[in-house]
């Protein structure tokens, strides 16, 4: 079946962003970082996003990438694009950083309000891929070790930058009282029914409680008894 890659008659947000920011390709690009590359729908989140921030800046009447910028001139296009984007959508990025950020963007002409407005989630772009595209999202789910130990880093740091940052906050708006902060977030596991306590990554290396060894204790002795 031909994939259905042409916008004009998709009503669907992300649709929308393709033709009032003119980004060419971009269906098409989606689907091979999909199915190709296996990329994740928050990926493509992540993706469709700057292109659509990419785009805004290209558009701008003042130049934000080039050479002479005086917040990014000594990088790549790509690599100030990145710096941008996680300026303005990452938490844990200070918040004088992202204030620069977005003076530096609103003063080269660009309504940094009006493109987060039109930034996408992931679930806008399963949508569109199952709806407009035609596209099978679905996935069996499966996830290794090392997998869950990253993903499980990402909400420990997001979590981490959010907490401090409404503490500085506190400590800005004089309702909070200290010198120098340091945030930092433990995450321990516990099982209810024999009360072991795991780190995360003690977790990921015993892969069980005491109630399995237990259980794996009382079968090898009956096995023993039997013999």
């Amino acid at each position: 079946m031909a994939l259905r890659m042409d916008s004009s008659s998709c009503n669907c947000k992300l649709g929308e962003n393709i033709r009032v920011y003119e980004i060419e390709g971009l269906n098409t690009d989606i689907v091979r970082l999909r199915e190709t590359e296996d990329a994740s729908l928050r990926d493509l989140e992540t993706y469709v996003n700057k292109r659509i921030l990419e785009a805004a800046i290209g558009s701008a009447p003042d130049a934000i990438l080039d050479a002479d910028s005086e917040l990014f001139g000594a990088m790549t296009n790509d690599e100030a694009l990145d710096q941008i984007y996680a300026a303005l959508a990452d938490d844990t990025v200070s918040s004088e950083r992202q204030a620069r950020v977005k003076t530096k963007l609103e003063q080269a002409g660009i309504d940094v309000a009006e493109v987060k407005d039109h930034w996408i989630t992931h679930m806008t772009v399963k949508s569109h891929l199952n709806q407009c595209l035609e596209i099978d999202t679905s996935r069996t789910t499966e996830i290794t070790s090392q997998e869950a130990q990253q993903t499980i880093e990402w909400a420990k740091t997001r979590c981490k930058g959010i907490i401090e940052r409404v503490v500085r906050q506190l400590r800005s708006n004089e309702l909070l009282y200290l010198r120098s902060i340091d945030v930092s977030l433990a995450v321990r596991v516990t099982c209810t029914d024999c009360n072991t306590t795991f780190r995360i990554s003690d977790l990921s290396e015993k892969q069980r409680c005491a109630c399995n060894t237990q259980s794996t204790t009382s079968n090898s002795a009956i096995s023993e008894d039997d013999i």
